[in-house]
């Protein structure tokens, strides 16, 4: 239909992949994995605010109709917008009376998403600031992805070491070079934290994407990322199938953790090795963050 997204080459090479290395039907995998191409549209339940105008106010004095000059008394003695259901307890008809005033230049009405939970944000952008070492670190790491995109990276070190700030700055990196970035994490508990910390120096570009995301909110992350709006998800596994056309970084925070394997439907792959396989095919960059690597990363990073 008019709003599935188009599958790219490369996001096709990796469904294909799962489907034969993990011997699962085409058809499951592509009903398992991007489920949201069944969509026919994408509804966003909005929020209307109203807010008087400086000719409402002068209309005070004069207007006749009794319902619209409540409205407005009402509307004076706020100087920011308020939401138009306030209005419902002075009339059941409050909508059409809004839409009348609004007609006449009285009053201005907005509409934005209703949309609760993770998704709610309303912080101002901070620069990102490193210390001597993990400006180090990343620079180390830039060079590196520069000069071979395919080859996977490790980003090591103990905990609250400053691995999250430096992975930070990368996507930064990535965002200005017109890039789409994937952060994967392990457990949807974790996904509050990392999108709170990404958003403070990303604001309104970070996405959300997991299974227990309501229907709205999983359409208003499908609608951001087709309209450029979000360029940026954090999620779970199922985060790695998203439908970026300039995807140029995964990050794969934790990457040691068992929960990035899918074992209770098939298919049942492993993300962190999706991630690796998708980046492969895009020929984009992937790092892996870990306190303690997986014996397979270190193994791999020591050859």
């Amino acid at each position: 239909n008019d709003n599935s997204f188009l599958i790219s080459s490369e996001l096709w090479k990796t469904l294909s992949w799962i489907s034969k290395y993990y011997i699962c039907p085409i058809g499951i995998v592509l009903n398992k994995t991007i489920s949201y191409q069944h969509k026919k549209n994408y509804r966003i339940p909005l929020i209307k605010y109203i807010k008087i105008t400086p000719k409402g106010r002068k209309a005070l004095k004069t207007i006749n109709y009794k319902t619209q000059k409540k409205f407005l008394t009402i509307l004076n003695d706020f100087s920011d917008s308020i939401n138009i259901k306030e209005l419902k307890s002075v009339s059941s008809s409050y909508l059409q009376v809004c839409k009348k005033l609004e007609k006449s230049n009285y009053v201005l009405l907005k509409s934005i998403p209703n949309i609760g939970g993770l998704l709610q944000s309303s912080v101002k952008n901070k620069k990102i600031v490193l210390n001597k070492e993990q400006n180090t670190v990343y620079k180390n790491l830039i060079s590196s992805l520069q000069k071979n995109t395919l080859k996977p990276i490790l980003l090591s070190g103990v905990s609250a070491s400053g691995k999250t700030i430096v992975y930070t700055k990368i996507i930064e990196f990535y965002l200005n070079n017109n890039k789409q970035i994937i952060v994967l994490v392990p457990e949807v508990s974790l996904i509050q934290k990392t999108f709170n910390e990404l958003n403070q120096y990303f604001n309104n570009t970070v996405g959300i994407w997991h299974s227990k995301l309501s229907k709205s909110e999983k359409n208003y992350v499908l609608d951001g990322i087709g309209t450029k709006r979000l360029n940026i998800v954090v999620g779970t596994r199922s985060a790695i199938f998203m439908p970026f056309d300039k995807l140029g970084l995964i990050i794969v925070d934790e990457e040691q953790e068992n929960s990035y394997k899918q074992d209770l439907n098939i298919p049942y792959y492993n993300a962190k090795d999706v991630a690796l396989m998708r980046s492969k095919f895009n020929h984009s960059s992937i790092v892996l963050v870990s306190s303690t690597p997986s014996l397979e990363t270190y193994y791999n990073v020591k050859k």
